[in-house]
């Protein structure tokens, strides 16, 4: 923990309350150290140790940053806040600018000035009243040997009384993430005097295997296994009951987060008045690229999912701004941070057991979404991820969501085209179970609300998904092929654009005009139709981890896809819409507390 962090006024002053800590030691392993300073020299030994960063004579550091700066608007809309100082611990003398950088303008610099720090100093930023937007940050060259341990940015606008926060991590089977995370939570964070009695954390144990040692002293709740649905609804009853909590909390059981995104998260939503229903959605960056967003938060539109800033870089300046004011909002959150006020909970999750529930929660709920540079996690890649359990959970949920938000004049075609596509771009990259995976969640849909009552924690789909898994394993290729190509960007004449076209790929194609080599694709959700045409298989490989699978070209199993295709579409165009009303229907009694008190 940083110097300051865990104190409730600022320098002995009793009239400051802290805003957003200064984050100067990384937590988790592997992360660019741009997200929290820059170094402007080499006379900056940043993040050398947890006890913060040490400047020889003339070393600049600045604060621009992801974990760093303060995002203006979202401060200035819901935190209302009069004044805004800086606190800083450590030692030596320093000229202190501070700066806003807004989009597309250049950076603006202000009140210079030379600080002794000694132990601790306090500035007002004068500045503060006349902002609008932007990030504000501040920027030291050192003018002695110095180090800074920490500090905060404080505010005398007092936050509304008695918010208290509960969080909620579903877990399943994956003890090896959530034991620690538990423990970091409970000493970083339960801990510390400021919020000792304002947070609290839940572990809903679907698996009930956290034993009472494990649990470091936080409240384990076993559960049956019904899914992150089931879990996290079992988790907002238990606050909710509770009766003094104002404000929940959602992660995964990894919870691969600073724990400053928390203490920013609960800052934020202290500040925000009672009537407000505004929810905080953390951003998620990629374990494989740290730096880079995958989605700061998401949009639903028409029936498709958007990730919000995806590929933006967070150690870039322009890209920090984009994903701060760019012009796509999102309307949804996902559950690896979500955090939101009790009272303006009008439906319970769905009935999912995973993939979907987070999106129509945010989009039921009507919230006031809200994402903030430095609140966030990490987590892996979902092309990574993506198989034949992901496939039918991620379809399932994706067409009850469109049912229940589109128009019965679209849903129709809308229902049938996201069909086509789940299944047979799986089905022609050779993923035959993930193929068949989306065909058995689309028939599960197509028979009513019912069918999610009666398998809410879907032990049977479970038990038949696994059944197709493993033959799918069972079918690829055992041995990897010599014959392996790398192919670089295909570029296709028309002529042989129609020729895939009508040989659908080459499954018409004889085998004597197939390739007997094997393709190399990277892990997707689909593979470059150019590239694998005439190939015998696919082989699927990732960076990090290797060759994942080869997949072989069958042309019984795609003919076999192709039905089973053909066979559940005919259903699709004769039943989306009375289904549609069903669901309709039923939404409202299938996302209450009392659903969940009888089925959780």
């Amino acid at each position: 923990m940083d110097k300051g962090s865990g104190s409730a006024h600022s320098c002995g002053n009793p009239l400051l309350h802290v805003v957003q800590t200064i984050t100067l030691s990384r937590q988790l392993s592997g992360i660019d150290v741009d997200l929290y300073v820059r170094a402007g020299n080499e006379l900056v030994h940043p993040l050398r140790d947890e006890h913060g960063i040490t400047f020889e004579a003339g070393g600049i550091a600045t604060f621009d940053t992801y974990f760093n700066a303060l995002t203006v608007a979202p401060w200035k809309k819901y935190g209302r806040l009069d004044d805004l100082h800086l606190v800083l611990f450590g030692h030596g003398r320093y000229l202190i600018r501070f700066g806003v950088h807004r989009l597309g303008r250049e950076p603006l610099w202000m009140d210079e000035q030379a600080i002794d720090v000694d132990g601790g100093i306090q500035l007002q930023i004068p500045v503060w009243p006349d902002l609008s937007d932007g990030i504000l940050f501040f920027a030291l060259e050192s003018l002695t040997h110095g180090r800074i341990e920490g500090g905060h940015f404080a505010t005398s606008t007092e936050p509304r009384p008695h918010t208290k926060l509960g969080i909620v991590i579903t877990h399943f089977n994956r003890k090896e993430y959530v034991i620690p995370a538990i423990a970091r939570i409970r000493s970083e964070l339960l801990s510390d005097p400021l919020y000792r009695g304002k947070i609290d954390l839940a572990v809903i144990d679907n698996s009930s295997s956290i034993e009472p040692s494990e649990a470091a002293g936080v409240t384990v709740i076993p559960n049956r296994n019904v899914g992150g649905s089931g879990g996290f609804a079992r988790g907002l009853l238990h606050f909710a009951d509770e009766g003094t909590f104002t404000h929940c909390l959602f992660m995964d059981d990894d919870a691969s987060c600073e724990i400053e995104s928390i203490r920013r998260a609960y800052h934020l939503l202290s500040f925000c008045p009672p009537e407000a229903r505004v929810a905080i959605a953390g951003s998620l960056m990629r374990e494989r690229a740290p730096s880079v967003l995958h989605e700061k938060g998401g949009s639903y539109e028409a029936g498709n999912w958007i990730p919000v800033g995806k590929g933006l870089d967070m150690r870039n300046v322009r890209d920090l701004l984009e994903a701060e004011y760019g012009t796509k909002s999102p309307n949804f959150g996902a559950w690896w941070f979500f955090a939101f006020p009790i009272r303006a909970v009008r439906h319970y999750p769905f009935p999912f057991f995973v993939r979907g529930d987070d999106a129509l929660f945010s989009l039921q709920n009507e919230f006031e979404l809200v994402t903030l540079n430095g609140i966030g996690c990490w987590g892996e890649d979902f092309e990574l991820k993506d198989g034949t359990f992901t496939r039918y959970f991620g379809f399932r949920g994706t067409s009850v969501v469109a049912l229940l938000t589109l128009s019965e004049r679209c849903i129709t075609w809308t229902i049938f085209r996201q069909f086509t596509r789940w299944c047979l771009t799986a089905l022609f990259s050779y993923n035959y179970a993930s193929s068949q995976a989306v065909c058995c969640a689309m028939r599960d849909v197509l028979s009513g609300p019912q069918f999610f009552i009666d398998n809410v924690d879907t032990s049977t789909v479970r038990a038949q998904l696994a059944r197709i898994d493993s033959a799918e394993r069972a079918r690829s290729v055992a041995e990897l092929s010599e014959a392996v190509d790398y192919p670089a960007a295909v570029t296709e004449r028309p002529s042989q654009t129609l020729l895939r076209w009508l040989t659908l790929n080459g499954l018409l194609l004889p085998n004597a005009l197939m390739k007997d080599r094997t393709v190399v694709q990277k892990k997707a959700y689909r593979a470059s139709f150019r590239q694998v045409f005439r190939y015998r298989a696919i082989q699927y490989e990732d960076d990090r981890l290797g060759v994942i699978k080869v997949a072989p070209h069958d042309k019984r199993a795609i003919i076999a896809g192709l039905g089973r295709y053909a066979a559940i579409s005919i259903r699709v165009l004769l039943k989306t819409r009375s289904v549609q009303h069903a669901y309709r229907a039923n939404v409202d009694r299938m996302t209450s507390e009392r659903f969940w008190r009888e089925h959780g």
